[in-house]
């Protein structure tokens, strides 16, 4: 797919835009752990993690548990709204997969509703949202490559296992967009963070797309990245926006 150029925008436009990933609604996966092992898993949704609503099943596109080997099996959607992780039998680290499923959302006269200009011929605006999500977990010792790209749109790959990590490390992560290394602010933050901020850390990926997350707290973790384009069509929708997170446990320290 070729990239679209991208269009200038005014800077009080784009210092909204970069404010926005703040405030909008998007997914992410909690990991519960229970027993020393993560034995179950949610879909969030919201703007504040990690409790702050979950994702409609109906919303849901696909879920896999991809395994250390690099096999994967699908976990059905309609088991919501807690995914058991049963029957799981190599040791190492996994992968859980979620792809939500892609949608309209116009803001209108009478607020917001989905669908395109298609269906709300004088919306104000209109949004094309393409979220995906990805959380790691280790089953007792092995290997397991935390680094598998799936080949999002928007990907954010960690370069070291956080099961390897405790508070106060820092996990490098490679953010990509179509595979080109993605240069803009990522967003982190932990279950305990309880800061005005819907995240407690802003940082600026490198013209390689790499960035180093400092692991204040032990915990659950999440790492957030959004893109926007212009949507091929303004008759249909105006913005195509990208979401990726990517959640994570991290011990204290020993």
């Amino acid at each position: 797919m070729k990239v679209k150029t991208r269009t200038i925008i005014p800077a009080a436009m784009l210092a909204v835009m970069l404010a926005a990933p703040a405030y909008a609604h998007f997914p992410w996966i909690t990991l519960h752990e229970k027993n020393g092992g993560i034995q179950e898993f949610e879909i969030g949704w919201g703007h504040r993690f990690p409790d702050d609503g979950v994702l409609d099943p109906d919303r849901v596109a696909s879920i896999r548990l991809i395994s250390p080997d690099g096999n994967a099996r699908e976990i059905p959607v309609n088991q919501a709204p807690a995914y058991a992780l049963s029957g799981i039998e190599t040791a190492g680290t996994h992968i859980i997969e979620v792809i939500q499923k892609e949608s309209y959302y116009s803001r209108t006269t009478q607020g917001g509703k989905r669908g395109s200009r298609a269906d709300h011929p004088n919306a104000i605006s209109c949004g094309f949202s393409t979220n995906t999500m990805k959380a790691i977990f280790p089953v007792e010792r092995g290997n397991g490559d935390v680094q598998k790209k799936l080949d999002h749109d928007l990907e954010i790959i960690p370069a070291a296992d956080p099961a390897t990590l405790s508070a106060g490390d820092r996990l490098p992560v490679k953010v990509t967009f179509r595979g080109k290394p993605f240069t803009g602010s990522i967003y982190a933050t932990w279950d305990a963070y309880n800061g005005d901020d819907e995240f407690g850390l802003e940082l600026k990926t490198n013209e390689e797309g790499l960035a180093e997350v400092r692991l204040e707290n032990g915990g659950l973790w999440m790492i957030m990245a959004n893109e926007s384009e212009d949507y091929p069509d303004p008759d249909v929708c105006d913005r195509h926006s990208y979401t990726a997170t990517l959640t994570f446990r991290v011990g204290e320290p020993n």
